[in-house]
């Protein structure tokens, strides 16, 4: 037995809730991102086993990232240790907002108010945005909802708002069931580069099928296929 201090933690649950969207040639894609192919290259008839080929972008389906995919020398998801991938979560429901105004981003105020209904925060949670864009998945255009001039217009979380929940709450990531975790008309996605959070244990969640509501806090699981050519960038949540 080791003399060092080690914390055990439990999870206790009543519902376990896929927050994955499957994988096919017609989910939604970022513009300019790469299609989703899949390929037969063996059948059960002529090879005794039934075998696929796929191919999609790094950005595309549920998947998890890090600031490594803005700042080359920051941690990447190949950083974090598997038990950094099974943590608490918050999750905070602007869905009438952006029902309302489909640019609209998390705001300080927001957060106030979740606090004031059901306490801080906590440390080292994931907080994740309910945005309601979830039931435009089927809807590839409408769930990526660019203009004319391919500017997108979807939720996410505002800068000032997430610097409080990473800088100041201590929150370990920002999950969001839109197309990013930052605004779609943003630019230069400022809150998934996030260079004021903690670079040894963030990482956000993007197009998450997110359907969990408060006061109930969920916990998060997210499991990584590991690609040696994208340690330091994306893995997919599946």
């Amino acid at each position: 037995m080791s003399n060092s201090a080690e914390i055990t933690r439990t999870i206790a649950y009543r519902n376990v809730v896929d927050l994955t969207h499957p994988i096919h040639p017609g989910i939604p894609l970022w513009p300019g991102d790469p299609p989703v192919r899949f390929r037969a290259t063996a059948d059960i008839g002529s090879h005794g086993y039934f075998l696929r080929q796929f191919c999609m972008g790094e950005h595309s389906g549920t998947h998890l990232s890090s600031s490594a995919a803005f700042y080359p020398d920051a941690a990447g998801p190949a950083d974090l240790p598997a038990a950094a991938l099974i943590i608490p979560a918050v999750v905070i429901d602007i869905s009438r907002s952006a029902a309302a105004n489909p640019d609209y981003a998390l705001t300080p105020d927001d957060i106030a108010g979740w606090e004031r209904q059901y306490g801080p925060v906590p440390a080292d949670s994931m907080a994740l945005l309910f945005t309601g864009w979830q039931q435009y998945w089927s809807i590839p255009e409408r769930f990526i909802n660019a203009d004319a001039n391919g500017i997108m217009h979807t939720p996410g979380f505002g800068h000032d708002a997430a610097r409080i929940l990473l800088a100041q709450r201590g929150a370990a990531g920002l999950g969001s069931d839109a197309p990013g975790i930052d605004p779609g008309a943003t630019r230069n996605w400022p809150s998934a580069g996030c260079p004021w959070s903690n670079p040894a244990r963030f990482w956000n969640a993007s197009t998450t099928c997110a359907c969990c509501r408060p006061p109930e806090p969920p916990s998060l699981w997210g499991g990584c296929l590991w690609s040696a050519a994208a340690a330091r960038r994306r893995q997919y949540w599946r």
